[in-house]
């Protein structure tokens, strides 16, 4: 992926839609606008196998309890651009009814080298760092018990008193402002809290890890 500029030269879409059926009726119908990265076909690859994975999801989870109805639940799956610099590609992947909700029922992050065209995992970005799943899960508890007695979250207190535990490393993005760790939607409170975020600043030698 070197020598790549701008996001259009990297970027295009693909859409994808998927049609569920259940006693000959149409019961749900997920129509999903993929990321098509030039010249990185393991990036693809992964974005191809998500889709395939949700839509097993759907056909196995969702589709036997839906009912026949004359008006089908319709899912939208799309990807974001969170941050491009020429050694990062970052991206979210989100999922949506489409009935007017602005809030995401899934989210998948994900940090690309572009020069190497494979993930980069948290612990890439604090390789000196000692217990680096313990602090951040201390952190991220902190923050969203200080939010909640703040009164600038609703949280649920004892999902908040859980919140560290929540937390996967596999749950973040890269942004300009830095690295933007998050949870489940609907794990801290209700949809209105929407996907609870938690920011790590860039400094100049990375992101910032919290003091503890």
């Amino acid at each position: 992926m070197n020598g790549m500029n701008g996001e259009g030269d990297v970027l295009s879409s693909r859409r994808i839609c998927r049609t569920f059926l259940r006693e000959g009726n149409t019961v749900l119908e997920l129509d999903a606008r993929l990321p098509e990265i030039n010249g990185a076909a393991m990036m693809n690859a992964y974005y191809n196998r998500l889709f395939r994975r949700l839509a097993g999801f759907c056909a196995e989870e969702l589709v036997p309890d839906l009912p026949t109805r004359d008006h089908p639940l319709k899912l939208d799956l799309e990807y974001q651009v969170r941050l491009m610099t020429p050694w990062i590609l970052s991206l979210t992947l989100e999922l949506f009814r489409r009935d007017g909700r602005s809030i995401p029922a899934a989210r998948f992050g994900a940090v690309w080298s572009r020069t190497t065209g494979i993930p980069l995992p948290l612990r890439a970005f604090f390789p000196k760092a000692a217990g680096l799943r313990r602090r951040l899960r201390s952190w991220i508890r902190s923050e969203a018990l200080d939010r909640l007695h703040s009164g600038f979250c609703l949280y649920d207190p004892r999902q908040a008193e859980q919140a560290g535990s929540l937390f996967s490393p596999q749950n973040f993005y890269a942004s300009d402002r830095g690295l933007v760790l998050f949870l489940p939607p609907l794990t801290l409170g209700s949809a209105s809290e929407g996907i609870p975020e938690f920011l790590l600043p860039w400094d100049p030698a990375g992101p910032r890890l919290p003091e503890n």
